[in-house]
């Protein structure tokens, strides 16, 4: 992935642009006082006296702070394994299929995968059983052990991939972790609204299907993101 790109910049600012304006929406007076006691904006002119480069940063800073809230949650589910479906990576090399996308050189790619852990990973070097451990189908049986397989999947990918599979796997997996963080966007909205006692019961409907429409979302296009690592291993003739 590219170090540095507008777009994230942005989908950031966006992200922590909402959760800002909704905390002023429900704590307006709160931070206007608070504002005031800075010297940041006058009681006249209330907030229109903020300057815009600090809402930028705040908005871009609660932002960021989304990512990692992220990431820790996938990783508890994961190894806690609760909730949720399967991996897409799991599905996709299991049966070849996962929200309606096919894969058909799955079968192909788990045996390149299984035999380059095999090879190179140091845990299952030092395996007691080695036997079991050597097992293609002990290593991608299990759900937790795909990672482990979509790791080698994705160096394969971005060292061997074309420009264009290249492009597509960033550009789904900005997606993916677009709609990820607006989940926990609205999650965060929906907290502080209630805080506020500004969310009645349409609106904890409302948030709770938006809740469900960014998972679906994010879901598709993590399912999107690694059919293109997983295609990009294997190339047919």
């Amino acid at each position: 992935m590219k170090n540095f790109d507008i777009k994230d910049l942005l989908i950031h600012i966006l992200h922590g642009g909402i959760i800002l304006a909704v905390a002023y929406f429900s704590f307006a007076e709160c931070i206007v006082d608070f504002a005031s006691d800075l010297g940041l904006v006058s009681a006249k002119c209330e907030m229109t006296g903020f300057n815009a480069t600090v809402l930028l940063m705040l908005s871009y800073l609660i932002g960021l702070m989304i990512d990692p809230i992220a990431d820790l949650v996938d990783t508890l589910i994961s190894k806690m394994k609760i909730g949720g479906k399967p991996f897409p990576s799991f599905m996709l090399l299991k049966d070849g299929k996962c929200f309606e996308l096919e894969f058909a050189h799955h079968a192909i790619v788990r045996e390149i995968l299984c035999e380059d852990v095999e090879n190179n990973d140091k845990k299952i070097e030092n395996d007691k059983d080695k036997k079991a451990a050597k097992s293609s189908e002990k290593l991608w049986e299990k759900n937790e052990n795909t990672m482990l397989l979509f790791n080698y999947a994705k160096n394969r990918a971005f060292k061997h991939g074309s420009d264009y599979q290249i492009e597509r796997i960033e550009h789904y997996f900005r997606l993916f972790i677009f709609y990820r963080n607006m989940i926990w966007t609205t999650f965060i909205s929906s907290i502080i609204l209630l805080a506020s006692c500004n969310l009645g019961l349409c609106g904890i409907f409302a948030c709770i299907m938006l809740v469900f429409f960014f998972y679906k979302a994010s879901y598709k296009y993590r399912t999107y993101y690694c059919r293109m690592i997983l295609g990009a291993v294997y190339s047919p003739k």
